[in-house]
């Protein structure tokens, strides 16, 4: 297969963006595109490589297979085992175990799945996980394990049904991603049936060039070639994480590289331009480039107390192709080198690394929080009782319910706990249900340590997203059944505001006296949502040698108050207001609560955070820990929260159950 050094230029131009992207350079929202013309490029590559052996004759799998472990895995394998030691000192319990996951999904080539049920993409906080990127070499190692023998099933069927055979599957492909982009953005992104189309193009360009001479420069080829540059560039400029990839947007980027690489030849200002020495020396080192680039990203954000300047993360790009020139020159190339290493030394030593990887990966995993806790007494800030860990934070506020809520039966019949019976008919106090999504937890926390709420009512939770509850058993569940009170609890989604009034109507309907509680004031986080404005205070406080909780904590409760009173509410929750409103309106005897109440004082221009000691009451936006659970319920308690409820709601009788 004859040389393209325009197709390293390629490669150039898909790298680069994707750098950009993670490293949160605003003009490069779009630059996650670059792992779409890489898909394009390798199918194009791949395929080339197959129809040359099977037209030769020379095709064997274990050869093919041999060349793909001498390209992929030495690099990776040892950027997977650098990545390890700052792990282990730098990451919090659930960010190792999800690390500790990635590892066993890199070793079995299967950490696409992994990132699939693990987080969104675009979800902030997925930035810091260290080998979030290998979510694409897990696509293309599926593909390298699939694709050689497909097709050299169909070259005996002559090249037309071969080229057919591809076509169908590329564009069934392509209209399932469209599909998922409406209903599972997240496998839509990952996993390899919605991105098989644009390997697929690739695979194509080259099935229909295997007995054809490339188009010679002209005007029409020159001007194809220039846009498919401009395709490229146009999605990395006009697409944000909001745009569905893939699926018919994916087009761009992928059209664009099919077009560069069938129209960019020797001769077109494209092919020149990609052609330069600068661009085809980055574009060898694109490989290493795109490991490396994460990890150093992921860990520095962990490693600063609270964002990257641009100055570093400037410097961790450059960063990034230094340390890949390396990872190239010694790690990449002697293992391409056959005479250097054989097969046999290679595929031994890809297993027994990859063994090595998925042992580490799994006792890792095992032990993430007894490591992490040992990490962190290296690591962690320390001054008074502040705990930095936000995500141990999160955990250990869903203890108090999983400790109080009735036991799950064992067996193949597992029973989920809102389908067990909570309330005591014994017990003379009346009954109330939070509905709801993580909310509901926040405040069935804070109503446990309420006095008022624990003299007056029994509590059970109902755990859901309000436009989802058609979907459940809510109102055949027995403490739906049994409740006096439905207290609806949620961070009411855009999703959820349509389906309110018919949950509240169906409550009244049934005889429910119906609590809605007005969605939460969402506080500004950092560092992707891994620090509270509480953290950066404290963290702040700590690099100035403040010792004084007091004097930190009304800082603190001030800036929180100033965020609250300022900044205009978002859009979510001004909608979700006016349609409580219009409940509220419609039915008086249903009643509205803000928890916004309870949280802020505004007559002392405070909203409360912490506690004198340094305790944080939310771990994020606006979810509570445990010590803000026992604090707010005492200010429900003070400020009379409950009483609109306690009036309306009606005195029960203990219930004797019938001996029949």
């Amino acid at each position: 297969m004859r040389y393209r050094p325009e197709i390293d230029g390629l490669r150039t131009i898909a790298v680069v963006p994707v750098v950009l992207f993670h490293a949160g350079v605003p003009l490069f929202a779009g630059g996650f595109v670059g792992v779409d013309v890489f898909f394009v490029i390798s199918g194009y590559l791949i395929t080339s490589i197959l129809l040359k052996d099977l037209k030769s004759n020379e095709f064997r799998i274990i050869r093919f297979w041999e060349r793909r472990a001498r390209r992929i895995l030495p690099a990776l394998i040892v950027v997977v085992l650098c990545t390890l030691p700052p792990a282990l000192l730098l990451l919090p319990p659930t960010q190792l175990g999800d690390y500790a996951e990635s590892v066993v999904g890199v070793a079995t080539f299967s950490s696409n799945f992994v990132f699939w049920h693990q987080a969104d993409y675009f979800n902030g906080a997925s930035e810091l996980n260290p080998l979030l990127h290998t979510w694409s070499l897990a696509v293309e190692e599926q593909y390298y394990i699939l694709f050689p023998l497909l097709l050299a099933l169909l070259w005996k069927s002559g090249q037309k049904v071969m080229f057919a055979a591809i076509a169908a599957g590329t564009i069934a492909s392509l209209g399932l991603a469209e599909n998922l982009s409406q209903t599972d953005s997240s496998g839509n992104f990952f996993l390899l049936p919605t991105r098989a189309w644009e390997l697929g193009i690739g695979a194509l360009i080259a099935i229909y060039f295997c007995d054809r001479s490339p188009p010679k420069p002209g005007t029409w080829v020159n001007f194809a070639a220039l846009c498919g540059l401009a395709l490229i560039f146009c999605s990395v400029l006009a697409f944000d994480q909001s745009t569905p990839i893939p699926g018919k947007y994916g087009l761009l980027p992928t059209i664009g590289a099919a077009l560069i690489i069938i129209f960019a030849v020797d001769g077109t200002l494209a092919g020149r331009i990609l052609a330069l020495r600068p661009m085809v020396a980055l574009g060898l080192i694109s490989y290493s480039t795109y490991l490396w680039h994460q990890p150093l990203f992921a860990f520095a954000r962990f490693a600063v107390p609270v964002e990257p300047s641009p100055y570093l993360m400037a410097i961790l790009v450059l960063a990034s192709f230094g340390v890949a020139w390396l990872s190239w020159l010694y790690v990449e190339r002697p293992f391409r080198d056959r005479q250097l290493i054989s097969r046999r030394l290679v595929f031994r030593t890809a297993l027994a690394a990859t063994a090595s990887l998925l042992g580490i990966g799994l006792a890792v995993q095992a032990g993430s929080k007894n490591i992490a806790r040992w990490s962190s007494q290296i690591t962690a800030p320390r001054l008074l009782e502040y705990r930095y860990d936000n995500f141990l934070l999160r955990s250990e506020s869903w203890n108090l319910l999983n400790q109080v809520a009735p036991v799950r039966s064992s067996g193949a019949n597992d029973i989920p706990v809102e389908r067990l019976p909570w309330f005591d008919q014994l017990d003379p106090r009346r009954r109330l249900l939070l509905v709801g999504n993580s909310h509901s937890k926040d405040i069935y926390n804070s109503l446990v340590s309420s006095r008022v709420a624990q003299d007056n009512f029994q509590i059970a939770r109902f755990g859901v997203e309000i436009a989802s509850i058609s979907g459940t058993n809510l109102y055949t569940s027995p403490n739906y059944r049994m409740a006096d009170v439905i207290m609806i609890a949620s961070r009411y989604w855009p999703d959820d505001v349509g389906h309110l009034a018919n949950v509240v109507e169906r409550s009244r309907r049934d005889g429910k006296l119906v609590v809605l509680v007005r969605n939460i004031f969402p506080f500004q986080t950092f560092k992707f949502g891994m620090l509270t404005r509480a953290d950066v205070i404290v963290l702040d406080a700590i690099a100035n040698h403040e010792r004084d909780g007091a004097a930190i904590r009304s800082r603190s409760d001030r800036a929180y108050f100033q965020e609250f009173n300022s900044r205009p509410r978002p859009e979510e929750v001004a909608d979700s207001d006016e349609a409580i409103d219009k409940i509220v309106q419609n039915d008086p005897d249903v009643i509205a609560l803000d928890r916004m109440k309870y949280i802020c004082d505004a007559g002392n221009r405070r909203c409360f955070s912490m506690d004198r000691k340094l305790n944080k009451y939310f771990y994020d936006y606006g979810h509570q820990t445990l010590e803000g659970a026992r604090f707010f319920g005492k200010r429900i308690d003070e400020i009379g929260w409950l009483q609109p409820l306690l009036s309306a709601a009606p005195a029960r009788q203990s219930e004797v159950p019938s001996e029949r």
